[in-house]
């Protein structure tokens, strides 16, 4: 008998702690495009252990409380969690932060020493240290390729020579920032 009320016990006991245990979970998105952050740094505000987002996004709390989300590029955000509903949570880009531009020709994903066709990389830094309003003479500084931009539907990409033809837009390339198309090739 005693046995019985020992294991009877021991079931409620487990019970309440997997009751009185806080599962929270939810997701950082983006707020321009609402696509999934990774890495990002996740704070408990009150005794500053962190965690990151896993590659979806995804985040895992094991109690509620005050937490700050940040990443490089994005504005911090602190938000209270007060219940153990699923979040989502929503970062904005940075206004004078741009990620780094790749000129391709193909639609290959390879590492740039494989390529047999010339390839530029403007990085970061150069995109700082320049004109951050205007992208175009960042990109004119780049061997073979010239950017030309007027009113909103006029910009113009040739890359050693073609889309030169055409005069007010690009017919034989398309170049697009995150989701904005750059031009109507």
């Amino acid at each position: 008998m005693r046995k019985y009320y020992f294991l009877k016990f021991m079931f409620f006991a487990f019970l309440s702690i997997q009751l009185s245990a806080q599962n929270i979970t939810g997701k950082v998105i983006k707020l321009q495009n609402s696509l999934e952050l990774s890495n990002v740094q996740i704070v408990n505000v009150e005794n500053n252990i962190s965690t990151n987002t896993n590659t979806k996004g995804g985040f895992f709390l094991s109690k509620l409380g005050t937490y700050t989300f940040s990443k490089e590029g994005y504005i911090s955000k602190t938000i209270t969690i007060s219940n153990t509903k699923f979040k989502i949570v929503v970062l904005e880009t940075e206004p004078e932060s741009l990620d780094e531009i790749q000129i391709t020709s193909t639609n290959f994903h390879s590492q740039l020493k494989t390529i047999s066709s010339a390839i530029s990389v403007i990085s970061v830094k150069e995109i700082q240290s320049n004109n951050t309003i205007n992208i175009a003479p960042i990109i004119n500084a780049v061997p073979g390729v010239f950017m030309h931009n007027g009113a909103l539907n006029t910009n113009r990409i040739t890359i050693r020579g073609i889309g030169s033809r055409n005069l007010f837009g690009t017919s034989k390339i398309r170049a697009y920032y995150q989701d904005i198309q750059l031009t109507n090739g």
